[in-house]
């Protein structure tokens, strides 16, 4: 509505420029004004301006990451490092600052905070999280606070970052140079120590290969356990390959040392391997059948496939038996693979499903018209997405979805459709009958009229980009603009007049001795032909307003005096008649009617 113009805030004007103006002039505690700026105006620039004075922390994060414009999210990140830093004067209370620091923040802010934060409390809280060593020995090399260096000391755990930070605390802070010192020693000893534990696994392994070469099955048994205890004092410092080839050695001893036991033995181990296996295939077939498996697809077929490789690998059963659990396992293992295909195939499904689902929505939720081609290439989409043999219940769901936006979709499609034909047949009309206006210069509906073709072509040109209608009714109505100005121009001439006239007539009744009551009327009135002149013409300059408020004032001074007479009569009468009516009361209240003489 035109009256909604009026009572918005300017910051909320239609007009950008307007917008900017009101935004610079706001107050620096406006913040429910600045946040929503920031959030919802549609201009970069102003959303730009608005979070550079916010001090929203929450605000600022969402911005620095949601907002559209790369500008605004960088404008928005650095203002957030400047009041989480401290640095400026409207920064939060360092309680608040200090709650927001953790080890989850982003790596550059908390650098930044351990290096540039105002107190030292907020640059410790940083430091305690900080992982880039060289950061940290800045902390420790720079810092302006004792206790802050030595914490930072405490993280570092590179080599090169320690000698960097020994050396050049040297000569202006003794404690740290000492700690670092020897800090730096410890972490050289460390790191020498791989050396000789890998030498000392290669000699153990080495040992190791040599059992059962000698057929001494028995010492051989025994010297393995003394190896294995050598080998227990380093294991959890071991690489994982030297690990791997001392557990091959060992096992293959162990294999050959226990090749003499008896068949039955031999066999028991191995049925119980495949009943482990045929568990692990029963367990995958509870897990596919879980709606919503917690393993991938992609983990399944890989446990499935390892399953069948160290089915494969194990040691044959004798005949029949082990053709008998050979069938057993390949029906298993083959439903499984079936089934894993499907459930591959409802997740092509799913995640088509999703994105057609969501490219809809995209689509639902901008403000640009619908164009046909991004409807029709939405259905081509739909047309030749991967469909799957047998439908879920959340497969399902998701096509109900995609045709209930559909249908809005075309709905507001065809609504856009209509509203362009009839902007196309109305804006020539419109555009004649402006024409005709102009001829009889009925100015009062030429203004108006002219206004409104303009805010209709807007949004045709909106809903037909780059169309010849659009073009040539543009052209028409620059054709016309000329005549609307001039047309514009010799209304407000007239209506100058016509306030000039005003201000003389009451400029006159300045002094007069009129009735008063007669002479507040006839200024009401003329007050009156100026707010008419005011609506129709546009609004006055500022010196004749000022004349005309003037001389009004001063016309008005003896009606303002007699008005307070008048009020002031009014109020003591009242007084006395309130004093005869407590006097009457008193004398009845007092009166014995009883005994009356």
């Amino acid at each position: 509505m035109v009256l909604d113009r009026f009572l918005k805030p300017k910051w909320q004007h239609p007009n950008p420029q307007v917008r900017k103006r009101a935004l610079l002039e706001l107050a620096d505690d406006a913040a429910d004004a600045l946040s929503y700026v920031a959030e919802h105006d549609d201009n970069a620039e102003l959303r730009q301006l608005a979070v550079r004075r916010i001090g929203d922390l929450e605000l600022l994060v969402r911005a620095s990451v949601n907002d559209s414009d790369a500008e605004v999210r960088a404008a928005a990140n650095e203002r957030f490092r400047q009041l989480l830093a401290g640095l400026r004067e409207d920064s939060p209370a360092l309680s608040m600052r200090l709650e927001r620091v953790s080890a989850d923040m982003d790596a550059e802010l908390l650098e930044f905070l351990a290096v540039h934060g105002k107190e030292a409390a907020l640059r410790q809280a940083a430091i305690a999280h900080v992982q880039r060593q060289s950061v940290l020995g800045d902390a420790a090399l720079g810092d302006a606070d004792a206790d802050n260096r030595l914490r930072a000391l405490e993280r570092i755990e590179q080599r090169s970052t320690l000698e960097r930070v020994t050396r050049d605390s040297r000569k202006h802070d003794k404690q740290l140079h000492r700690l670092a010192q020897e800090k730096l020693e410890a972490l050289v000893a460390e790191l020498e120590r791989p050396q000789r534990v890998r030498e000392q696994a290669q000699t153990i392994f080495a040992s190791v290969r040599t059992l059962g070469r000698s057929g001494r099955w028995d010492h051989d048994r025994e010297r393995l356990g003394e190896l294995e205890q050598q080998w227990s004092d380093i294991a959890a410092e071991v690489d994982a390959e030297s690990a791997q080839r001392y557990r091959d050695a060992r096992d293959a001893f162990l294999r050959a040392h226990d090749e003499h036991v008896a068949t039955e033995r031999r066999l028991a181990p191995l049925r119980a391997v495949q009943q482990a296996l045929f568990a692990e295939l029963q367990e995958l077939e509870a897990t596919g059948n879980d709606p919503t498996p917690g393993a991938s697809m992609d983990k399944l077929a890989e446990t499935l496939t390892s399953i069948g490789e160290r089915w494969r690998e194990l040691d044959q059963l004798p005949q029949p038996e082990q053709e008998q659990v050979d069938a057993r396992f390949a029906d298993k293992h083959g439903a499984l693979i079936q089934q894993l295909a499907l459930l591959r195939q409802q997740g092509r499904a799913r995640q088509a499903l999703h994105d057609i689902c969501a490219q809809a929505e995209h689509l639902q939720a901008q403000d640009k018209p619908l164009r046909d081609e991004q409807l029709q290439k939405l259905e081509q989409r739909w047309r030749e997405r991967p469909h799957a043999d047998e439908a879920s219940a959340e497969l399902e769901s998701l096509h109900r979805r995609y045709e209930s936006i559909h249908s809005r979709l075309r709905e507001r499609l065809l609504q856009e459709q209509t509203e362009r034909e009839e902007l196309g047949q109305i804006l020539p009309a419109k555009l004649n009958e402006l024409e005709a206006a102009l001829k009889s210069g009925e100015s009062r509906h030429a203004v108006p009229l002219h206004g409104e073709i303009s805010a209709k072509l807007d949004r045709l040109q909106l809903l037909e980009p780059r169309s010849h209608r659009v073009h040539k009714l543009q052209n028409h109505l620059q054709r016309l603009r000329p005549q609307v100005r001039e047309l514009q121009g010799w209304r407000r001439w007239g209506t100058n007049q016509a306030r000039e006239h005003l201000c003389e007539q009451v400029e006159q009744l300045v002094g007069s001795e009129e009735d008063p009551n007669a002479l507040a009327k006839r200024i009401h009135a003329l007050q009156e032909e100026w707010k008419n002149l005011d609506r129709s013409g546009g609004p006055a300059t500022r010196p004749l307003w000022e004349r005309f408020q003037e001389s009004c004032h001063r016309a008005y001074a003896p009606c303002t005096q007699y008005f307070e007479q008048q009020a002031q009569q009014r109020h003591d009468n009242r007084a006395r008649k309130e004093a005869l009516c407590q006097e009457l009361e008193s004398f009845l209240a007092s009166t014995d009617w009883d005994d009356v003489d």
